[in-house]
């Protein structure tokens, strides 16, 4: 098992630095939000710090950590859970000690069905690790590279707490079926017939069209709570893997996508005019994955120092609004939690 390591240095320190070669981020596609936002804002700021930076596309967390642990870039951007479930599957001879620096982002892990079609995340937990011989198989189709190590997380923490969801997963009582390059919002489509249910990795942005697809169906799609005591007890350097959160789907007024998309903490269910307010599901969040065989201890500092920042990420953005309300929210979750 590789170790993973939360590196946290006071966002204050100031450190200029020519860099005789500029390091290289590895993000994700073209389109996607760590190579439009997250990337281009570190590299700014690692270049107002005299640090060249250079943003390389890739196809998502799972990449990311391979460059990373080869050496081929710098850094690479990542889901927290992903990161978990890639460094701490088997013996990886190219991996070493991983610092994963701050938290830029939330990431939503969302599960989407056909209304009454029955299968939610805790019936599902409940019927496949209870009984020997499900009714049925469970069909589930995983979108996205980046959820390839997010389902990796969840699968491994049920499997070592539930020894007869392995049987059943093993037995192919749970089926998962990679979308491959076919968009969430097109496998939909297929809900009831080849899956009964989709998962992908989503920011809580409220106008994206995966998820605006499923508010827009007029009830026939709807999307699964998900809620696990094994999943929120993961930690790195006592910090969770996982906050469960409900993630308000009904925008209070105007054209805010995030600010009124967060309840803190977890409010009561409910419905407007039969439509589906709110979601009870697994937040994780956004780090920098760096190796440090790969920079030296300078360089380390300021970009520790970068992704820190409070300010790293332009309030006009939805990675902006929804860091901003995300760390709000986990202040607000930690000071219940203390009292």
């Amino acid at each position: 098992m590789n170790k993973v390591v939360l590196l946290v240095i006071a966002s204050g320190l100031s450190v200029s630095i020519a860099a005789a070669n500029p390091i290289t981020i590895s993000a994700s596609t073209e389109d996607g939000l760590y190579t439009r936002v997250i990337c281009p804002s570190l590299a700014k700021a690692l270049q107002a710090k005299r640090i060249e930076a250079v943003c390389k596309t890739s196809t998502g967390s799972g990449q990311n950590f391979e460059r990373v642990a080869k050496g081929e870039v710098t850094a690479g951007l990542m889901q927290k859970d992903a990161l978990y479930g890639l460094a701490t599957q088997g013996d990886n001879p190219e991996a070493h000690n991983y610092i994963a620096l701050g938290s830029l982002t939330p990431e939503a892990i969302w599960m989407v069905a056909l209304n009454g079609a029955k299968v939610t995340f805790n019936s599902f937990v409940k019927e496949y690790s209870e009984n020997s011989v499900p009714k049925r198989p469970l069909v589930i189709g995983v979108a996205g590279d980046s959820l390839s190590g997010s389902y990796l997380t969840m699968t491994q923490t049920m499997v070592n707490s539930l020894p007869s969801l392995k049987k059943n997963i093993e037995a192919g009582y749970v089926k998962l079926i990679s979308l491959n390059n076919i968009p969430p919002n097109v496998a939909y489509y297929q809900l009831g017939d080849k899956l009964d249910a989709v998962m992908f990795v989503q920011m809580p942005d409220l106008k994206h069209e995966r998820i605006q697809d499923v508010l827009n169906s007029n009830g026939k799609y709807v999307f699964l709570d998900i809620s696990s005591p094994q999943l929120t007890q993961l930690s790195f350097s006592n910090q969770p893997i996982y906050r469960e959160v409900d993630i308000h789907l009904q925008k209070k007024s105007g054209n805010d996508r995030i600010t009124n998309a967060w309840n803190v903490l977890m409010g009561k269910k409910q419905k407007v005019d039969g439509k589906q307010k709110s979601v009870h599901t697994l937040v994780t969040e956004t780090t920098l994955l760096i190796n440090p065989a790969s920079v030296d201890g300078k360089t380390m500092s300021v970009l520790s120092s970068v992704v820190n920042s409070n300010h790293l990420l332009s309030k006009n953005t939805v990675a902006g609004t929804a860091s901003l309300w995300w760390q709000k929210l986990k202040k607000a979750s930690e000071e219940l939690t203390s009292n």
